[in-house]
């Protein structure tokens, strides 16, 4: 599908969009940011093993994405890793050819926002548009009616990753009406708001032990206003603050 695309910026709208379909423990992220695009990768399951070689992986194969669609002398201009520095920097300078920042708030590479407008030599529109079809109907096989409370989930941990969230944009990925997702909710005995706080708790202890993000970028990447309005939420669930509990179970 990357291959056949238009141009890199549809390439990795359409990777953002459909890696769920393989990958259920982490997603592609898609950041544009003025000049600036970072493509990354964030888990989003609590407990995954490995974490720090995780995100070399993928991030590793995210620039190889970018060098497949841009050409092999494409480099990033900074590359993200929200995990600790190792020891030996050399194989991701090597590598990566790039400045690297570690302890970032997400995993990813960054580069100029002109090269989602390149276009990709072996573009197949035809071919294009079937894998495309083909992935949507994928989608609505994997959503099935009786398990709504589960489909909410899978997509809730996507969709914070990409701060996109609302009750509407999850309904529209269900393929079905936001009221109808607010009554099939009720009739689970739970609603929106509930599902959305168990993903959100869920994923904070996951970023509190997992990485050294600041509460902040924590409190952001969990698409909250402010640390405050985290901060609230988070002692109304343990009883404690983010930092309090981070250092109790570190």
């Amino acid at each position: 599908m990357l291959r056949s695309a238009p141009d890199v910026g549809s390439a990795l709208s359409s990777l953002v969009q459909h890696l769920d379909l393989q990958d259920q423990g982490g997603v592609a992220t898609l950041h544009i940011n003025g000049n600036v695009t970072q493509f990354g990768y964030t888990i989003v399951l609590p407990g995954v093993e490995a974490v720090e070689l995780i995100y070399d992986l993928t991030i590793t194969i995210a620039c190889n994405i970018m060098r497949g669609l841009c050409g092999k002398n494409w480099n990033p201009t900074e590359v993200l890793l929200s995990t600790r520095p190792p020891r030996n920097l050399t194989p991701y300078r090597s590598l990566f050819r790039a400045p690297l920042h570690f302890n970032a708030e997400q995993s990813a590479v960054a580069f100029p926002t002109h090269w989602l407008h390149h276009q990709i030599p072996s573009a197949d529109a035809l071919l294009y548009r079937h894998l495309e079809k083909e992935a949507d109907q994928l989608h609505k096989l994997r959503t099935p009616d009786t398990d709504i409370v589960g489909s909410l989930h899978r997509l809730l941990r996507k969709s914070l990753a990409s701060r996109q969230c609302t009750a509407s944009d999850l309904a529209r990925q269900l393929h079905i009406h936001e009221r109808t997702l607010n009554r099939r909710l009720h009739e689970a005995g739970t609603n929106f708001r509930r599902e959305l706080d168990a993903i959100r708790y869920e994923m904070a202890r996951h970023f509190l032990l997992e990485s050294t993000r600041s509460i902040s970028r924590i409190a952001s990447a969990l698409n909250y206003s402010d640390v405050s309005a985290f901060s609230r939420a988070f002692k109304r669930w343990t009883g404690m603050t983010p930092a309090q509990w981070r250092t109790h179970n570190g």
